[in-house]
């Protein structure tokens, strides 16, 4: 490594040194930072060749920090708080507040929707995307003020964080216009004509997809409920999602009910201490549609049009 002259790392190598650590490949840390693999990968080579030392072993398991590593991305993380401490700072002069939230895909449309509407008009809320563990650290690194999660995930929050349950979030079968409604407890009675799109927020859709195969369900299961909505609604086929999904997005015309077997997901709000987005998590549950009197109640919910 022949360039020891320039050693200054850009607030980008910063992010990738730290996307490296958490995710530990070059192809995830990449895609969390909306870059290529190759572009990471030839950024990493040029960070080490600047300073002159190796900062990740890199293998067929992926990468790991060496000794130098582990110290680069510290100070890393340290660096990266002061530059968000400086914009903040500059921010809250200017009257402007910012939130760093962030929850899984299947629902982040609701959640950021239902966010930017319930804060002020002046509140800036960056977002994030990840899986339940991942957001909980960034939360005790300081580098997340607040995340939506399903609840068992909460098992693993920072001893400092807040918890509040938000509520639970029951599976809903919807019926798009033009198809005839299919009343899931009448078991093989069901004319299951039509094939069912399903997804939730856990392992337990293949739990539901075995409960509808036995009825005579044609199940298909996809990668996140909006798929599962859009695909089902593209090709006017029934779909099995969250109610927060669906009801982000209701149709006119479209029909939900219970589904044979009760199923919610309990979600919560996790927030850094004392951080005031945990004064809107009554709000948010409503917003999203949550049950949180009765849990397990899984009355059907008529259309909105």
């Amino acid at each position: 490594m022949a360039n020891h002259t320039d050693g200054i790392s850009s607030i980008d190598d910063l992010r990738l040194a730290v996307a490296l650590a958490d995710h530990g490949s070059v192809l995830a840390a990449a895609a969390s930072l909306h870059i290529a693999q190759p572009s990471a990968s030839q950024r990493l080579r040029r960070i080490e060749a600047r300073l002159g030392v190796a900062l990740f072993d890199r293998d067929t398991r992926g990468t790991r920090p060496t000794a130098a590593g582990l110290e680069y991305v510290r100070l890393a993380r340290q660096a990266l708080a002061s530059v968000a401490a400086v914009s903040d700072g500059a921010r809250r002069a200017a009257g402007i507040r910012r939130y760093r939230v962030g929850t899984f895909t299947s629902l982040s449309v609701p959640v950021f929707t239902a966010l930017q509407r319930l804060l002020p008009p002046e509140t800036t809320v960056e977002q994030r995307i990840d899986n339940g563990r991942r957001l909980l650290r960034m939360i005790d690194e300081g580098d997340l003020d607040a995340a939506v999660v399903i609840a068992p995930h909460t098992t693993w929050a920072p001893a400092a964080a807040e918890v509040t349950r938000l509520g639970s979030d029951p599976l809903l079968l919807v019926t798009p216009p033009g198809v005839t409604p299919v009343d899931p407890r009448l078991g093989n009675r069901a004319p299951w004509t039509t094939p069912l799109w399903l997804a939730s927020y856990s392992s337990q859709p293949d739990d539901v997809a075995q409960d509808f195969t036995a009825r005579g369900a044609r199940v298909h299961l996809a990668g996140t409920a909006p798929i599962a909505l859009a695909v089902a609604r593209e090709r006017s086929e029934l779909a099995a999602v969250p109610r927060t999904a669906w009801a982000a997005d209701p149709r006119a015309g479209e029909h939900t009910r219970a589904l044979p077997r009760p199923l919610s997901m309990p979600l919560a709000l996790v927030t850094a201490h004392a951080n005031p987005v945990s004064r809107y998590s009554g709000n948010l549950a409503e917003a999203l549609h949550l049950d949180r009197d009765r849990p397990a109640n899984m009355a059907p919910v008529s259309g909105r049009r």
